[in-house]
């Protein structure tokens, strides 16, 4: 069985493809789901979460 080597790069580009394409089908999820506020505003809180995540992801990556 051959393992392919992936390098930081390649995985800084999957993971940032990966988040675009997630933050891209959440708007229309939460629509359907039954959240009514603009998506400007949802767009908005997506991106405080986001932030927030790094932020608990920061403080708990040992450096």
């Amino acid at each position: 069985m051959k393992f392919f080597k992936i390098n930081n790069s390649q995985i800084a580009v999957l993971s940032a493809l990966l988040a675009a394409g997630l933050y891209a089908v959440c708007i229309p999820c939460a629509k359907i789901i039954g959240f009514h506020v603009p998506s400007t505003m949802l767009g908005a809180f997506l991106y405080l979460g986001a932030g927030f995540g790094l932020l608990m992801t920061s403080f708990t990556v040992k450096k």
